[in-house]
């Protein structure tokens, strides 16, 4: 058996005791090599800083101007303060007169050595603000030109406003194919102040390429970033200076408990024997609460099935206060059948200050050199190339029949008891995926196609989203314009025409309205250039805001869509609404005080407002109190003004004539406020977001993430149990956002469990982020198209069937909760065995459930989730699944037999004649596992991409076989599907006492035919 485990946060041996991550079936398809960027180049590429002068010691020939560097404006080398630097800085100064001052340097890229570079230094801040209403700040950026000077890619690595002391930045960034040269900028852009910058240094690769025969990644803390393999606690962070270089780690806690920082160790097994742990150590103030508590390291190892192997090492105890940093060492001796180990930096069961750096794990192997880090190739020996999905799909996938064209025939969508119901009685649930930013406006031809294929993967519903996307081209505005408020003609006429041609084929319409809008100048709005895109927060109680908010709405809402010959206010098609995307005032501080100057002196307005209401003097009060927004009283003033900037945008939709349902905002509760839900419960239905694995320090190739199965990851944290208690009974409920984002491995679970529990726990509506329509695509680089994802479309119609025909029965026994209560109150393994749902008013939480840890079987006995095991098996009358973990042995359902080889799948037997399984002349088998890009490399720990790879796609063959009984059928036929459900060939079935076996491994999907009865 091959199952991913979890580390716990804190256990007995402080943290570290519980099983590791592992990489799938590491053995056997993983080949683990040391890094470099093949053959022996490894070597050539340059380890040390590539940057001349950056630590700004040299000036020009009788200048003040740094050699090597090319500057404008205020530029000067002052003497440096920083510990880590050296006796030089550069220090940048913007006033009126002299603005936007500049240092670059410039530099000839090393491709195909290198495929991202990493730059790092000091900063220190004095005074920064934008000039007027900009966007200005303090920031380095790193741009890539082509061979003839062309900015190919420009990015923004890091930016600071306001005044500070030292301290380090770093970041990292993909190197874009046709760079020749890459330009490293520090600059003061539309901002006033100063900018003080020492020990800059730019490396080529990323922090993962350094040190190799390191075992730990960034020992120094001079990476920590959003891309860092370090995993930090609450109460652990990185500070400056360290004791070498510019940072260390600091641990801190007020009392006694336990804080730490991770980071796992992956090595060939058997290859090491002994190693030494080094580090650097400083306390202040540590007091242990019980014996063995304090500041340590930690060391525990695991073989390759995520079992441990010997004793944790243990390096420490130390307590008191140790004001110097002192080295620390601890010769270790590593078990035979370790592969991995996991280490932790740890204050445990103590309270105080403990700093430590230059952490070092230095392994000898049996050959005698040092052992270095690896990096993680797929062994894609057997894998298949994918093969676009282009044109028409044929019947076997083909699911358009679930729909019931024209959409809108059943009038307009309503609410009733809680569920939404057309105007002529009929029931109506969504099953869709949203469609992102430019791909809302395609060509009318493309739009034909387009929504052809959304049918056929038996969506009902289509969220457009994004269509105010200022990065879209085209996007919802007329480029002509310095303003937001005048719509595209072009653009309009492109998503009127997709619009009827949805409408035509059975799709209804979801319209969100504030996603991304940036305001421009000619908007009226104060300090446009320093508002989030889609105004996030300020947008729910400025005056401004919400004037342009209702003007969008009215314009986009009530033109006529010469196609459909309506306006969308009267378009029956049209089922749902949201007001806001994403934003919520029930967010933290921290974002109420990264708003602009005049929308916190508006805020302030509003809380002088609600005072005086109150019969409160605001003079007896503090005059920051209204931004602890976890005190009661402060949240009595951000539920009154959601809840007034709810009511007033519904009551303008409402008189324009839109009558459907209308959401307030979606945003994941779980991270906010418990009162948040409460108010959008007072509008028609409750939308929410949620993904599995969402990638971290930003989209695309180069982000962490944590690469483990949604079954496996704890049900504390999967979307279904997320999600499932945010729903409040007597509304309708609907997921508008949820995927397993590339680079995931296991994004193959989704489709089908999402399907199928959220049948289960009797949601409305289910749509997945995001299907852009790009069939032509042969190589995976969006983090959410799975337009582009073998293993997630080619699952979409099985999921609709299951989701439109109602195979898994909702829960029959719903526990419910206030919907006031805390959401750790709530058991996170309720929502695979019963329904979840809050109530509104005084309800008392209900009696405690005794439940078994797992398998989590669903009260209705059609669901059993394994977390043990790994995987989750679905047994109806017309579905017969099981998806995640394999290999170990047959896995028998009701109606079929599932024998996977494969470590990893999604095997799916669903019938495409209404008939039960057992019964039924006409069946679909799909069976997918993982993809990835040709030439795809990870880290070791298969955690982030060293390289994304190119096209064409490839897959992973599904081996084994999957059996049936007969039940006095004939089969006339077992058919190997391609991508778009055509047959390929016959595939050779055993048919023997009484069964039917199907071998697999020839496609993705096979079409099983028997003899129509006479």
């Amino acid at each position: 058996m091959v199952a991913e485990r979890i580390r716990g946060a804190a256990s007995e041996v402080a943290g570290i005791s519980a099983r590791p991550l592992r990489l799938v079936m590491m053995a056997l398809v993983c080949a683990l090599v040391s890094i470099g960027f093949g053959g022996d180049s490894s070597a050539a590429l340059a380890v040390q800083d590539a940057l001349t002068n950056g630590g700004f010691e040299h000036p020009e020939d009788g200048a003040q101007s740094p050699e090597g560097w090319e500057v404008g404006g205020r530029t000067e080398r002052v003497e440096s303060s920083a510990d880590g630097g050296g006796a030089w800085a550069l220090r940048l100064s913007s006033t009126t007169e002299e603005p936007n001052p500049r240092a670059s340097q410039s530099l000839d890229v090393v491709q195909p050595l290198a495929t991202a570079v990493t730059v790092a230094g000091l900063v220190r801040i004095k005074d920064v603000h934008p000039i007027g209403d900009g966007k200005g700040a303090a920031k380095v950026t790193v741009s890539f030109l082509s061979v003839d000077g062309r900015v190919i890619r420009r990015k923004t690595i890091r930016t600071w406003d306001g005044t500070f002391g030292w301290r380090p930045w770093s970041g990292s960034v993909r190197i874009p194919k046709g760079a020749g040269r890459l330009e490293l900028a520090l600059e003061l852009e539309e901002a006033l102040g100063q900018a003080t910058f020492d020990a800059v240094q730019l490396l080529w690769g990323l922090p993962d390429d350094h040190d190799r025969e390191n075992l730990v990644v960034d020992g120094g803390f001079e990476y920590v970033n959003p891309l860092s393999v370090w995993e930090l606690d609450q109460g652990a962070k990185v500070v400056y200076p360290g004791a070498e270089g510019h940072a260390a780690l600091e641990i801190s806690r007020d009392q006694p408990g336990h804080a730490a920082a991770r980071q796992r160790l992956v090595f060939a097994e058997a290859s090491i024997r002994e190693a030494t742990l080094t580090f650097d150590l400083k306390l202040k103030k540590v007091k242990a609460r019980a014996p063995g508590g304090g500041a340590k390291v930690e060391l525990g190892f695991w073989d390759r099935e995520g079992e441990p192997v010997g004793k944790p090492v243990v390096v420490g105890p130390w307590a008191g206060t140790q004001e110097t940093w002192k080295s620390r060492a601890k010769q270790v001796r590593v078990p035979p059948a370790a592969s991995e180990a996991t280490l932790g930096l740890l204050l445990d069961q103590a309270r105080g200050t403990a700093w430590f750096d230059g952490v070092r794990l230095a392994a000898h192997g049996a050959e005698g050199p040092l052992v270095r880090r690896l990096e993680s190739r797929t062994d894609i020996a057997t894998w298949r190339v994918i093969e676009p999905s282009i044109g028409p799909l044929e019947p076997p996938f083909d699911a358009s029949g679930l729909l019931n064209p024209p959409a809108g025939q059943h009038g307009f969508l309503t609410v009733e008891d809680g569920r939404f119901v057309f105007e002529d009685g009929t029931p109506a649930r969504f099953f869709g995926v949203n469609i992102d930013a430019a791909a809302n406006f395609p060509s009318h031809e493309h739009a034909d196609r387009f929504a052809e294929r959304l049918a056929q993967l038996g969506c009902n519903l289509v969220r457009l989203h994004h269509l105010d996307a200022p990065w879209a081209d085209p996007n919802i505005f007329a480029a002509e314009f310095e303003d937001t408020q005048h719509l595209s003609r072009e653009s309009l006429d492109r998503l009127d025409y997709f619009i009827a041609q949805l409408k035509a084929r059975g799709i209804y319409i979801y319209m969100d309205l504030l996603v991304s809008r940036q305001f421009k100048s000619g908007d009226g709005v104060p300090a446009y250039r320093q508002l989030s895109r889609g105004a996030k927060i300020a947008a729910q109680y400025s005056p401004r805001l919400i004037q342009l908010q209702k003007a969008y709405a009215r314009d986009l809402l009530t033109h006529y869509n010469r196609y459909t010959r309506t306006r969308l206010v009267e378009e029956p098609a049209l089922v749902l609404v949201d007001l806001i995307n994403e934003s919520s005032l029930a967010a933290d501080s921290k974002r109420f005080k990264e708003l602009p100057g005049p929308y916190r002196d508006e805020l302030q307005l509003l809380w002088g407002e609600y005072l005086s209401g109150q019969g409160v003097d605001r003079a007896t009060m503090d005059a920051e109190r209204y931004l602890e927004v976890d005190d009661p009283f402060v949240q009595g003033f951000y539920t009154n003004l959601q809840q007034r900037y709810f009511d007033e945008l519904y009551g303008y939709l409402r008189g324009l004539g839109l009558s459907i349902p209308i959401a307030g905002s979606n945003r994941s509760t779980l991270s906010l406020r418990t009162w948040e839900l409460a108010t959008n419960a007072t509008l028609d239905f409750i939308d929410r977001h949620d993904y599995w694995d969402h990638p971290k320090g930003g989209y695309g190739d180069l982000v962490r993430f944590h690469n483990r199965s949604m079954i496996e990851g704890g049900q504390e944290h999967h979307p279904i149990a997320k999600l499932s208690v945010q729903r409040v009974a007597g509304v309708p409920f609907v997921v508008s956002e949820w995927n397993i984002p590339w680079p995931n491995e296991y994004r193959a679970v989704g489709p089908l469990l999402m399907a199928a529990y959220a049948s289960f726990q009797n949601w409305d509506g289910l749509l997945l982020f995001t299907y852009d329509g790009d069939l032509a695509a042969t190589r995976i680089a969006n983090n959410f198209d799975v337009s582009t994802m073998p293993e997630q479309f080619l699952q979409l119609p099985a999921a609709a069937r299951l989701f439109h025909r109602r195979e898994v029965q909702p829960a029959r026994l719903t526990r419910a909760y206030p919907i006031d209560a805390e959401h750790q109150s709530i058991s996170p393994g309720l929502p695979l065995r019963h329904g979840v749902a809050r109530v509104a008013g005084d309800a008392a939480p209900p009696k405690a459930l005794a439940m078994a840890s797992n398998p989590w079987v669903s009260d209705t006995g059609e669901l059993a989730w394994d977390e043990r095991h790994g995987r989750v098996s679905i047994k109806t009358a017309r579905v017969q699944a099981v998806v995640g973990q394999m290999g170990d042995g047959p896995l028998s359902l009701p109606d079929a037999t599932f024998s996977v080889e494969t470590p990893f799948a999604s095997v799916v037997l669903s019938s495409l004649d209404e008939q039960p399984v057992v019964s039924s002349r006409h069946l679909l088998l799909t069976t997918v596992a993982r993809s990835e890009n040709t030439g795809t490399v990870y880290n070791a720990t298969r955690t982030l991409l060293r390289d994304s790879g190119t096209g064409p796609i490839l897959m992973e063959p599904v081996m084994g076989s999957v059996s049936m009984p007969l039940g006095g059928r004939r089969p006339t036929g077992v058919f190997a599907l391609d991508t778009t459900g055509r047959r390929v060939s016959e595939v050779a079935a055993s048919v023997r006492e009484g069964s039917i076996e199907v071998p697999l491994g020839e496609a993705l999907a096979y079409e099983i035919v028997f003899e129509e009865p006479s």
